[in-house]
């Protein structure tokens, strides 16, 4: 008994320290609430071992959450455009093939200024431009929205004939590098996470020995 007495005396004295050691610490109230506060009408049950795993339990649903409101849309999946650019050469053109699709469960809406939708430039291997496609071009000055939905694409093909700039004709054996870009902006339907980035791609295409490489960058 007299054993049983002491203990308890030397764990309320302890106690009493580790209070006092608290209540002179500056994060003492920040602390005591962020590791014990329970939710409203939540009630907490069982030993102490009970409450540690809850604890624990709640900080590692709370870094996921946090990690994936960082990566991802409050729903989880993630919200973003896919481009892609393929190029090939055949005849005499060079055949431009750009698509983007849209990944994410929501519609993506693209909006745009005028009657151009997108622009590409092709570049040499001394990084010298030998065509713009919109370059001399006209388009019309009216608003329009393209309404992408979720898992659709959108599709755009063109051509280059090898003539430059200058009105000459380029030689099509050679490095080339291709850059296509959507020329509208980003509107959407609900919280949507849309690099600008992913309306544009690049690509490089060797034609020097018919091989047809690309390689995307």
């Amino acid at each position: 008994m007299r054993k049983n007495g002491k203990k308890e005396k030397a764990f309320v004295l302890m106690s009493l320290i580790a209070i006092l050691m608290f209540i002179g610490s500056k994060n003492f109230i920040p602390d005591l609430v962020g590791a014990f506060a329970l939710k409203k009408g939540e009630i907490m049950e069982g030993n102490e071992d009970d409450m540690d795993k809850h604890l624990l339990k709640r900080r590692v649903d709370e870094l996921k959450f946090q990690r994936k409101g960082v990566n991802q849309g409050e729903d989880g999946e993630s919200e973003r455009l896919i481009p892609n650019l393929s190029v090939r050469v055949e005849d005499g053109k060079m055949l431009i093939d750009f698509t983007l699709e849209n990944v994410s469960d929501q519609t993506i809406v693209l909006s745009f200024s005028s009657g151009q939708k997108y622009d590409f430039w092709i570049y040499n291997d001394q990084n010298n431009l030998l065509y713009q496609w919109s370059e001399g071009k006209m388009f019309t000055m009216a608003l329009e929205t393209i309404p992408l939905q979720p898992n659709e694409r959108l599709v755009f093909n063109e051509s280059w004939d090898f003539i430059g700039r200058n009105g000459k004709k380029v030689n099509e054996k050679g490095v080339f590098q291709i850059v296509f870009q959507i020329t509208g902006t980003i509107e959407g339907e609900g919280k949507i996470n849309v690099n600008r980035e992913d309306l544009k791609d690049s690509i490089s295409i060797d034609t020097r020995e018919n091989t047809n490489d690309e390689k995307n960058h």
